[in-house]
């Protein structure tokens, strides 16, 4: 044995004693959180055994450091909040400030052609950045309104996703509906009404459970058939935020809020926090598991549930976060279902696919926001490493988002509900 393996061993033995030490002399709940780290991070152990020395030297680098904090937070701070260092919480700072920055250069040009070359501006599009740049929103947001009815169907008072669609979309209307709802603006409120009426209306209800369509539901078949996961929790995520005072509907939206969360509590896949895309598609091959989705269904019961937090609620949270992989995704990642269903247009049935894009980063964040509180400490510990790789690789996902601004702006949301 060599001069350098001699230090190294006697290093690694003063080092392995201290620890010992340490660890004897620490709190019960310290010792339980060591012992979960150890658990859940294999990959660390490995390594330090076949280099003791360059292991700690690799512990306590800069890039590591963090890490090792965001444990000892984890051991002293209770939740709901998801415990984020300071230099973490700079970085959440930079990329709001800089995607805001960025969407309101978008909406001062999608503005400026509507405005000058009579272009309307996309009503989904207006949702998004409305609800993300908050009061940050540096134009009249009414005027943004205004703007984009040639995406209205004024005979349903609902929104479509093109201009000149045979038929409104659902999502899009409860998308604007959110929207409006977060506006204080006497012409914009005005028109709450006709949007909520729209959504009660296209409620489906089958066995005591409500759900919502993409596209108006088709009239002679299973009604079912078609009955689809995003479209119900944006229907109730956009219900459950509309101001009830005054409104003709407001038992009506009720209860449909409240049928329609049974329905997501339901439908989800058995003994998981996963739900599908379109639920009642009988075929494996129709079936498309989304965590996009099921981070949104998970989202949406917090947002009914919140004054009463079930043990329905605690379990899914706890298996959500313990369900979360690695690495987390990136900025662009996304699930397209493309599965096609009948749908009611003006007077008669047509096939339509669903080429909805699920941006999985945006909601998978929220939902862990959400469910963080109800985590166990092993559950909390995979939460705080998979958030703390999503802050280390948060201005990649903003480059990379650069030419799809719908993105940003949900990337935005996430980080400011973050």
């Amino acid at each position: 044995m060599n001069l350098i393996e001699e230090i190294q061993k006697l290093l690694a033995a003063k080092f392995s004693q201290r620890v010992l030490q340490w660890v004897k002399r620490a709190h019960w709940v310290t010792q339980l959180l060591i012992l979960t780290l150890i658990l859940t991070s294999p990959f660390a152990i490995v390594p330090a055994i076949k280099d003791p020395i360059g292991a700690w030297k690799k512990f306590t680098s800069l890039r590591h450091y963090w890490r090792a904090q965001t444990i000892i937070r984890f051991a002293d701070q209770q939740p709901p909040f998801i415990p984020l260092s300071a230099g973490q919480k700079r970085d959440i700072d930079e990329a709001i400030i800089r995607l805001e920055d960025r969407l309101t250069e978008q909406v001062a040009g999608a503005l400026e052609g509507a405005e000058s070359r009579s272009e309307p501006f996309s009503a989904w599009f207006a949702a998004q950045t409305i609800l993300a740049l908050g009061t940050n929103f540096q134009k009249n947001p009414a005027q943004v309104i205004k703007y984009t009815s040639p995406y209205l169907d004024e005979s349903e008072s609902a929104y479509m996703e093109f201009a000149q669609q045979p038929s409104p979309m659902i999502p899009i209307t409860a998308w604007m509906l959110y929207a409006k709802a977060k506006v204080n603006d006497e012409s914009v409120k005005s028109t709450i009404k006709n949007n909520v009426g729209f959504l009660i209306k296209n409620k489906l209800t089958v066995n005591g459970t409500s759900f919502w369509t993409l596209y108006p539901p088709p009239k002679s078949r299973d009604p079912d058939r078609v009955a689809s996961t995003y479209a119900t929790c944006w229907a109730l995520l956009a219900l459950n935020s509309t101001p009830t005072n005054g409104l003709s509907e407001a038992e009506a939206l009720v209860r449909a809020v409240k049928s329609g969360a049974e329905w997501l509590r339901t439908t989800r896949i058995d003994e998981r926090c996963r739900w599908l895309d379109f639920p009642s598609k009988l075929t494996k091959s129709e079936q498309n598991e989304s965590m996009t989705l099921s981070a949104l269904a998970l989202h949406t019961l917090h947002q009914i549930d919140k004054s009463e937090q079930t043990a329905l609620l605690a379990e899914l949270d706890n298996m959500w976060l313990k369900g979360l992989s690695f690495p987390p995704p990136q900025g662009q990642d996304r699930e397209v279902s493309a599965v096609a269903g009948p749908y009611f247009f003006s007077g008669k049935e047509i096939w339509m696919k669903d080429a909805s894009r699920h941006y999985k980063l945006p909601w998978m964040i929220i939902a862990t926001r959400d469910a963080y509180h109800h985590g166990d400490y092993l559950a909390r510990t995979r939460a705080l490493y998979w958030i703390s790789s999503v802050i280390e690789q948060i201005h990649e996902a903003i480059k990379a988002t650069d030419k799809t601004p719908w993105v940003q702006a949900e990337l935005l949301i996430a980080l400011k509900y973050l």
